[in-house]
């Protein structure tokens, strides 16, 4: 049975540029198992692009940015 909607499957090179960040980093997300990927033989990583979507998204927490100068003089 065909899945309905597959996820597209990027590589580590693929998702590094997409993020903009090196693929060291993504390398070292995967094996920490903070982002979700699956080992392919050895060497070959395979990203979902909905996990890669995920790290594209800002961050809900943290120190809120400060407020812009139009904010502070109006």
């Amino acid at each position: 049975m065909a899945l309905q909607n597959p996820d597209v499957m990027l590589t580590v090179s693929e998702v590094a540029s997409y993020l903009g960040v090196t693929e060291g980093y993504v390398c070292r997300l995967l094996r920490s198992g903070i982002m979700r990927g699956q080992k392919m033989g050895k060497k070959i990583w395979v990203i979902p692009k909905s996990e890669a979507d995920r790290f594209r998204e800002p961050s809900r927490v943290g120190r809120p940015r400060s407020r812009t100068n139009a904010q502070v003089f109006s």
